[in-house]
């Protein structure tokens, strides 16, 4: 079959192989080499996340259901994930022990691997991780200070600053969307997620039907064994 071009005539196929092979052997590349190239560059480019991003159902019923057990472990899935101090689990989990006290350098990398990704932002990490320490410390102060029968408005504070840890992680769900289209957000709950939602939804209800008896009377919470 013959390929007419406007009036120049018909094109030899063997001219075209010959001039191909002699583009390949000057360094040249076909035609969309350099497109293919680029756009599975940009596929393995956002294949990691950045942080430790749980969608908003599963941080909120994990942390409330876990009794505050789940921020531990989120925790320490950050400051593995952004290197804190080293990334490595001994590290990150002794940072995570002590999140009230760490939580500002989990802020500040997480703030410069946004940067760094091209996406810089600001989670106003100081006054945050001031407020986090301190309401951490009204909640213990309250819990032991409190009476027994009072000792539920601990948790107000508590659930302060698991409001501005949602806040972090919805901005860290908005900067992987961002820079990191392909990246996994941790949303599925796996068997062992489950039986830590059943395990502490039983420890919840067992605790506000203790305070519920003392309110009638039926049980002393002030008794001490």
């Amino acid at each position: 079959m013959q390929v007419y071009i406007m009036t120049e005539g018909p094109i030899d196929p063997r001219d075209v192989q010959a001039q191909g092979t002699e583009a390949r052997q000057n360094g040249a590349q076909p035609a969309g080499a350099d497109a293919h190239f680029e756009g599975s560059q940009d596929s393995s480019v956002s294949s990691e996340p950045i942080g430790f991003p749980v969608s908003n159902l599963k941080f909120w019923a994990m942390s409330i259901c876990t009794v505050g057990f789940y921020e531990v472990y989120w925790g320490y899935k950050n400051f593995k994930a952004l290197k804190v101090p080293s990334g490595k689990g001994l590290s990150a989990f002794i940072f995570a022990i002590f999140l009230p006290v760490s939580l500002f350098g989990l802020l500040k990398a997480f703030e410069t691997q946004a940067a760094a990704a091209g996406n810089p932002i600001s989670v106003h990490k100081l006054p945050l991780a001031w407020a986090f320490f301190l309401l951490h410390v009204v909640s213990r102060v309250m819990d032991r200070m409190l009476p027994a029968e009072l000792s539920m408005l601990a948790l107000i504070p508590a659930l302060i600053n698991l409001c501005m840890l949602a806040y972090v992680q919805r901005k860290m769900i908005a900067v992987n969307a961002a820079v990191r289209p392909n990246a996994k957000i941790d949303s599925r709950f796996s068997a062992w997620d489950i039986t830590g939602l059943i395990l502490g939804s039983i420890i919840i209800l067992l605790a506000l039907l203790g305070l519920i008896l003392g309110a009638l009377g039926l049980i002393n919470l002030r008794e001490s064994s």
